[in-house]
């Protein structure tokens, strides 16, 4: 099943700028009818130094993440989430989370897989 990482600082919007200086990091699932959320990991290298973006990638990818969506993604970080296997999704900064999710569904639909853009989270 399809998991998709999302860095926010809020729990509702995109966050705004580097993934790996989220506050927090929500992880969905695609269930088959709509996305889940399953897991929410605090981001435990936000105040990491320079050059242990790969950190991050690494953690996302043992989670089972196939795709990253950010506002911005600088070069160093989008080597180390390609280098996870991560597909980057970018969104419009401001973005909320149902938003970039329901995107996210609808380009799976135009691409003839079987997403619906309903939305979920676990209680």
């Amino acid at each position: 099943m399809p998991r998709v990482c999302i860095p926010t600082d809020d729990g509702i919007k995109v966050r705004k700028g580097e993934p790996s200086r989220a506050a927090h990091i929500l992880i969905y699932e695609w269930t088959g009818n709509r996305w889940q959320l399953v897991l929410r990991l605090q981001n435990p290298y936000r105040n990491a130094s320079p050059g242990d973006e790969c950190k991050l990638a690494k953690l996302l990818s043992q989670h089972g993440c196939e795709t990253l969506v950010a506002t911005l993604i600088r070069d160093e970080e989008k080597t180390c989430m390609q280098n996870a296997n991560l597909e980057i999704v970018t969104v419009e900064p401001g973005a909320e989370i149902w938003d970039a999710l329901n995107k996210l569904s609808s380009r799976h639909a135009m691409e003839g897989k079987t997403l619906n853009p309903q939305v979920g989270e676990s209680g």
